[in-house]
Parts: structure tokens; C-alpha cells; sequence
């Protein structure tokens, strides 16, 4: 959005974008979170996997059971080779062997059974958060980080379903384990077995100690780790940015910054685990502890990255309730005193009244930052107003589901987004019913269906990395076209000329009067030269309407508009 963008810091180019106050999602400081209820949330997901939970749980006690089983045959075979003990050494032997490989085989079952349920559970995981993302309001994505939203489509995901696979069974056999060798070991010696638990105390109680810090740090890591793809992606998105004003050392240097950051942050996670280890080893007291001391650091990772998972998908989804938008007859737009601030304290729009008849044009213009992107915004429902009404016909906006609404209205803004995907999908992104004589009519209205004749396949070629390998100009032609194929009430064109040549933006004039011909249009543009006709010109000044009327009327007026078209004329005239 054009007014949020003048606002960030110039460095906001070059680096990682951050949320706005104590509760972005780089905030500096990490309170305790519910480490209990995220537990029970992961836990949740199991309940429909009671079947290959059953099993895994069958195979962990098979496991642990020849496991506590076989040192004690061993023993008794150890005793029969010294004479200490009587007994049938070749079956006692046979039976040690049995079990060894029974507990081999389980490890086996266990490993891939487990791996089969993290992928069965964790599965479900990027699919809510992905259909949570799209149901969200345009604010969620326009104050987090785009980096960091998708670390934690990957990396959190990825952290939990590798705890699922490798922690979970081994958290199970340890427990299992550490039962049956202290049952064994009581039935041995007692004495011996009070004097080995003093060790397990010891171990508990650093763990316990060390707890609050592993997790800390945990998340210190998960933020980083977030921070980092951001960056990075910043980076690639905007590298001609960064190379044009010579700003790679600096982007180079917070990149290790961020990069050393995390370093640290891992090492302090993976120090505490081997500490905790390091005690155990040291007291010798078995292999169970050793696991459940190593699986611990790997469950509190886990449960930070569930905490970022879950805040995603307990965010409200957009409101899509209301009523179906009367189009029928007429498509007039009314803004009534509306005010508009994307931070509280910051108003945007002020006082702002103004009306686009049915099937008339109307064009905002004004300085980048003035709120004309924001009027469009405010149309679309991207955010709701602070203060007055926006009426379509009769109809309050607040009372008209977003995606009714919508399905009126067609945009092209500034920067061009399209979709890997065939052109065909793209063009009909807002009609899936338009037929081919419809996109090949849009395309000659847009001047691209040379562009398209071109292409391997047709309609049908796959555009590649989101039709990378076409130009800036080429890309925004086939946004224009899927507008136009969406057959819109209101078409909406927020900078739509921007990025062609003066040669292909005539002949597209030319196609968008057609268009735009019995159909309300709000046209945002910079280039006033393309605006001349239109019915109503509206002047935007720091959110305020600074003066309205047709091109002639405000030439004559010698203010605002005059002022910014002479700017204009006399830069074409040098």
C-alpha cells in the first residue's frame, strides 16, 4: 500500500521489515508462554491417529521389554560359562539372541511407525495454516514480515514433525526403559539401585533448572531463524534496489549480524543438552535418562515453534458476514466524511467526501503519500474506516459481505502480481466461467494477445516463477487483461500504466476508454496526461480533498492541479 510504504524507514528496503510496536513479531523481548496448553494443542492432533499410536505403543513395550530382558539372560549366560551357575547355555543363548533381535526389529517398527505419524499429523498442520493465511485480513500480512510468516510455514512445521518422529517414541521407550531397569534393578539390589537414584535426583533437578532457559532460548532461536528468511527474502525481492544505491555491505553486515545472532542462540539451546547429558554420562547411570535428557532440548524447540504456529492460526479470520451488493441497476460510489488512520494516532484520510456516479470516471491524484492508494483500499475492504460511511448505491459497505463485494469490483494495482500457472488461469483468476473468446477479446483490449500468440503454448503455457521471464510492462498487460476478463461493476486502476512505454500506454488508453465505457472506474494515476477526460478529477492533499472538478475547470483554477500538471508538462517539455 503506497501511503504505509512512504511511512517505513528508508532502510526498510534493504532489511528486514519489523511489526509495529511491543507486539510485531521481532519484539526484543520474550515473555513466558503456555507451555502446557501448546502441549495439549500438539497432543490434539493425535487423536485421530489412535490406531498407529496403538501399535507404535505395542512395539515400544515389545522393545522395551527384551530390552530389560536380554542383559539379564546375558548375565545368566555369563554365570553358566564361569560354573557359578547351572543351566542350558545353548537356550539361554538362543533366547539372548531372540531378544536382541526382537529389540533391533522393534527399533525398526518403532522408527517407522512413528515417521508414518508425524507425516500424518504434521501434515494437517501446513494445511490449516496455509487456508488460515488466505482467510485473513489484508492487515495480518501487511504488518508481519512476509520471511517470517513463511519460516513458520517451514521451519516451525518442520521442528515439530521431526519431535513427533524422533522424540515421541523415544520419549515413550525411555520412560518404559527407565521403569523396567529400576524394577530390575530393585529385584538385583536394592541398596545399590537408592544409591544409583540419587544420581536420577541430581540429573532432575539441573534439568529442571536448566528448563526455563532452554526454552528462552528456543525461541530466541525460532525468532531469529524468522528474522533470517525474512531478510533474506527482502534481499533477493529487492536486489537491484540494494546493488543501485550500493547497499550491499550494509545488508551483508545485519545479514551476519542476524546470521551470528542465530549461531549463538542454537549454541546455547545445544550447550545446555550436552551439559545435561555430560551429568548423566558422568554418574554412568543408564541409557534410557541419556535419551530423555537429549529429547527434552528437541521437545522444548518444538513446543516454541508450536507457540508460533498456533498465535498464526488463533488470529481472527477476515469477516466475510453481511449482505449480498445490489448492482443491477447502478454502481454509484459514495465516500461520506470517511476517516482513515492504518495506526491510530496517524490518520491517513480526513473528512474525505466524494462521489464516482454510475458508469462515470473518476481519477484520484495527488503526491505519493497523499492517501489515494488508501481510498482504493478502504473500497475494497481491505481495512475498515475509522469515521463516516463508504456507500455503493445505497448500501453501507459495513453491511455487505467482503466477498460479494468483491466480486463486483476488479483491480490492477502497481505492483503486478501474477501466479505460476497457465496464462489462461491467470486471465480468468476473477471469471472462472469466461470462455476463450472472452480472454482473447480482453487480450486484444489490452494489447497483449500478440504477446500471447507468442508464447509455446498459448493460452495453456505455464508461467513460469510468476512470469519472471516476462518484463515489468508484459506482466502488467496481463493484469490489466484479467481485469477486464472479470467483467467487473467497478474496475479499479491504481497506477496500471506505470511500468509501459508511452507508445504501448496510448494504444491501452485507447482499450481502457472501451472498457471503461457504462461502467464506474476510479483510475489512480501519476502520468496526468492520461487522466485528461476523465469526468471527475479528485485532488488528494495529506488525506484532505485539496480541490475537485474536470481537467479544464482545475487548470483554470491555477491551484494544486495546475500546479502538478505544469510540474509535469514542463519536465515533458526539457
Amino acid at each position: 500500500m503506497a501511503e504505509k510504504r512512504t511511512n517505513q524507514s528508508a532502510f526498510q528496503q534493504f532489511g528486514p521489515r519489523r511489526g509495529p510496536g511491543p507486539g510485531g513479531p521481532f519484539a526484543s523481548s520474550e515473555q513466558a508462554k503456555d507451555v502446557k496448553g501448546t502441549l495439549r494443542r500438539i497432543l490434539s492432533y493425535f487423536t485421530k491417529e489412535k490406531a498407529l499410536i496403538a501399535a507404535m505403543l505395542c512395539v515400544v513395550l515389545l522393545g522395551t521389554a527384551c530390552g530389560v530382558w536380554a542383559p539379564s539372560l546375558q548375565s545368566s549366560a555369563v554365570d553358566m560359562i564361569a560354573g557359578t551357575r547351572e543351566g542350558r547355555f545353548a537356550f539361554t543363548l538362543g533366547l539372548m539372541l531372540a531378544a536382541y533381535l526382537l529389540y533391533s526389529g522393534s527399533q525398526f517398527l518403532q522408527d517407522y511407525i512413528s515417521a508414518h505419524l508425524s507425516q500424518r499429523i504434521v501434515r494437517r498442520l501446513p494445511e490449516e495454516l496455509f487456508s488460515k493465511i488466505v482467510d485473513m485480513p489484508v492487515k495480518y500480512l501487511d504488518d508481519h514480515p512476509h520471511g517470517d510468516v513463511m519460516s513458520r510455514m517451514t521451519n516451525d512445521v518442520e521442528n515439530i514433525s521431526t519431535t513427533v518422529s524422533q522424540a515421541l517414541p523415544s520419549l515413550f521407550s525411555g520412560v518404559l526403559m527407565v521403569i523396567g531397569t529400576v524394577t530390575v534393578m530393585l529385584w538385583y539390589c536394592w541398596q545399590l539401585t537408592l544409591l544409583s537414584l540419587v544420581t536420577v535426583a541430581l540429573t532432575l533437578i539441573t534439568t529442571k533448572l536448566m528448563a526455563g532457559k532452554m526454552r528462552q532460548f528456543s525461541r530466541e532461536r525460532q525468532r531469529l531463524l524468522g528474522m533470517l528468511n525474512s531478510n533474506v527474502e527482502e534481499m533477493v525481492s529487492g536486489y537491484h534496489t540494494v546493488v543501485a544505491y550500493n547497499h550491499q555491505d550494509a545488508s551483508e553486515k545485519e545479514f551476519r549480524e542476524t546470521s551470528d545472532g542465530l549461531t549463538k542462540a542454537g549454541v546455547r539451546v545445544g550447550s545446555l543438552g550436552v551439559i545435561s547429558a555430560f551429568i548423566i554420562y558422568a554418574r554412568q547411570f543408564s541409557r534410557p535418562l541419556n535419551q530423555l535428557a537429549q529429547i527434552y532440548s528437541q521437545i522444548q524447540s518444538a513446543v516454541a515453534g508450536a507457540e508460533r504456529v498456533f498465535a498464526v492460526l488463533d488470529e481472527a479470520d477476515e469477516d466475510m458476514a453481511g449482505e449480498a451488493l445490489d448492482t443491477d441497476e447502478a454502481a454509484t460510489v459514495r465516500f461520506d466524511n470517511v476517516d482513515f488512520g492504518y495506526l491510530a494516532d496517524t490518520p491517513v484520510l480526513r473528512d474525505f467526501t466524494v462521489t464516482v456516479p454510475t458508469g462515470k470516471k473518476v481519477a484520484l491524484v495527488g503526491a505519493t503519500g497523499s492517501g489515494k492508494t488508501t481510498v482504493v483500499n478502504l473500497l475494497m475492504r481491505y481495512y475498515d474506516i475509522g469515521g463516516g460511511h463508504i456507500y455503493v448505491n445505497d448500501q453501507d459497505l459495513r453491511d455487505v459481505s467482503r466477498a460479494e463485494l468483491r466480486k463486483d469490483l476488479a483491480i490492477v494495482l502497481q505492483d503486478t502480481v501474477l501466479f505460476t500457472d497457465t496464462v489462461r488461469n491467470n486471465l480468468t483468476y476473477g471469471n472462472a466461467d469466461a470462455t476463450d473468446d472472452d480472454i482473447w477479446q480482453a487480450l486484444d483490449m489490452s494489447c497483449c494477445r500478440g504477446l500471447v500468440e507468442t508464447m509455446p503454448a498459448g493460452l495453456d503455457t505455464v508461467l513460469t516463477g510468476a512470469g519472471a521471464n516476462l518484463s515489468q510492462g508484459q506482466r502488467q498487460l496481463l493484469a490489466i487483461a484479467r481485469a477486464f476478463v472479470a467483467d467487473p461493476k467497478i474496475l479499479i486502476l491504481d497506477e496500471a500504466t506505470s511500468s509501459v512505454d508511452t507508445r504501448t500506454e496510448k494504444a491501452i488508453q485507447d482499450a481502457m476508454q472501451r472498457i471503461m465505457r457504462d461502467r464506474t472506474s476510479i483510475v489512480i494515476a501519476h502520468r496526468l496526461s492520461t487522466i485528461r477526460d476523465s469526468d471527475l478529477i479528485v485532488v488528494v492533499d495529506a488525506g484532505r480533498i485539496a480541490e475537485q472538478g474536470s481537467h479544464d475547470e482545475l487548470l483554470a483554477k491555477k491551484g494544486k492541479y495546475y500546479d502538478l500538471y505544469m510540474t509535469q508538462f514542463a519536465g515533458i517539455a526539457t
